[in-house]
This record gives structure tokens, C-alpha cells and sequence, in this order.
């Protein structure tokens, strides 16, 4: 009884113990107020929540590790942060020019969430519902596409370990304009480049054969002219003396 009493006083002290470290941890995360100190290697544990406008947030420790922020929210990837997806919220302020290395994602991208909570009494996985992005998103990428679409991590809190995979699918997206879709931009963009390539090639090639060509007749149009056989020389004979 004794030793039931100690053990059940054990579990009484170690969850308000477990409780406060989460609170403070979760305190850590909500400071940050961008995505990409909120995601940087030190922040371990937060992860970003684009709902309500966005905010860092901390691994819950529950079966449901990443709280109430929707599957199409959450972003565990820094490189997600770099075209400042909370500023550039529309195909006209992120695809342009002056953004060669961002993209706009259009609504309707597909994706998944998939996690595995390692506690000390054992592992249990999971996974999110299937979404599809409502609204688009300004992502890192080029005129070849989006970059990072899927991410791996660990967040860690206490004895907890959530190991999560985001990945998304775009459906559609634009580089450095909204008209033309997906890489014929690019394709546009370099089609100068390989036409002058394609024609440099292609000099390079027709002076080759002509003088190649030039050779040949050079050759041809030549006589080779005999060497005449040597004439042997005579030396005369002098009077001979008495």
C-alpha cells in the first residue's frame, strides 16, 4: 500500500512537472513571429501554423500532435518562409520579376501529413486527412517549379518525439507573371538562348564542312607534276700530253 501510495504521489508530481515545462516550451515557440525564426534548427519542437493569419506553435504532447492548426497549415520547413508567403498573398505581388526565385502556388494543391509519436511507453502512428491548399501561396522555387514540397522533421518535447512528413502537390503555379502556368514561362524565357545556341551550332558546323570541302578540291584541282629522272653528268676530256 505504502509503495502504491509513493508511486501514485510519483505520477502526481511528474505531471504538473510535464505540465509547466509544456507551457513554457509552447511560450518559447509563440514569440516568434515569423515563420522562419519559428522553423530555424534551434527552435526545436515549433512548427508553423499559417491559420489566423500564421503563428509558431509547439508539438502538442497528444495524439494529436499538432493541436487544432489545420493539415494545409502546418509547415515544418524554413525554405517555406523565404518568399514570406504571410506578406505575398497573391499571384500579383509574388510572381513578378523582381521574385526570380518564388513561385505562386494556386489553390487547390494537394497534400499530406503523416507523423509517428515516440513516447516511453512506445510508438504510434498517424497520419491527417488528405487536403487541398484554399487558398494559394507564395512558394520558394523557379521557373522549373516549386522547390520543397516535401519536408521531414523531429519535434521534440520532453520525453515526446514526433517524427512528421508534409507534402505538397501544386496543381498549378507561376513564375515571374500570372498568365502563362507551370514551366512554359521558363520554356519561353530561355527560347533565345537555345536558338542562339542552335544557330552558333550550326555556323560552327557549316564552316567545318566547308572548309573541309575546300580541302578536297584544293586537292583535286592541283596537277602533281612528275620529277624528271636525273641527267647524268659528262665531264669533257682534255688533249692528252705526249
Amino acid at each position: 500500500f505504502f509503495f502504491a501510495r509513493a508511486g501514485g504521489a510519483r505520477m502526481m508530481l511528474r505531471k504538473p512537472v510535464l505540465l509547466i515545462i509544456a507551457a513554457r516550451a509552447a511560450a518559447d515557440c509563440s514569440r516568434h513571429t515569423h515563420c522562419g525564426s519559428c522553423l530555424s534548427s534551434d527552435q526545436d519542437g515549433c512548427f508553423w501554423c499559417y491559420d489566423n493569419g500564421g503563428s509558431c506553435k509547439r508539438v502538442e504532447q497528444s495524439l494529436s500532435p499538432f493541436g487544432a492548426c489545420s493539415a494545409s497549415g502546418i509547415s515544418l520547413d524554413a525554405m517555406t518562409c523565404e518568399c514570406r508567403p504571410d506578406v505575398y498573398t497573391s499571384c500579383e505581388s509574388c510572381a513578378k520579376a523582381s521574385h526570380p526565385s518564388c513561385v505562386w502556388m494556386s489553390a487547390n494543391a494537394t497534400g499530406s501529413v503523416s507523423y509517428s509519436i515516440v513516447t516511453p511507453l512506445g510508438t504510434t502512428r498517424g497520419e491527417l486527412p488528405p487536403f487541398r491548399l484554399g487558398q494559394g501561396r507564395c512558394w520558394a522555387g523557379s521557373g522549373f517549379g516549386p522547390a520543397g514540397t516535401t519536408a521531414n522533421t523531429t519535434l521534440r518535447l520532453g520525453e515526446w518525439a514526433v517524427s512528421a512528413a508534409v507534402s505538397v502537390v501544386p496543381s498549378e503555379w507561376y513564375w515571374a507573371q500570372c498568365s502563362v502556368q507551370e514551366g512554359w514561362m521558363a520554356l519561353l524565357v530561355a527560347l533565345p538562348s537555345l536558338l542562339l545556341a542552335a544557330a552558333l551550332a550550326r555556323c560552327c558546323c557549316l564552316a567545318k564542312r566547308r572548309r573541309a570541302h575546300g580541302a578536297a578540291l584544293l586537292v583535286h584541282a592541283v596537277p602533281v607534276e612528275p620529277v624528271p629522272p636525273p641527267v647524268p653528268v659528262v665531264h669533257p676530256q682534255g688533249p692528252r700530253n705526249a
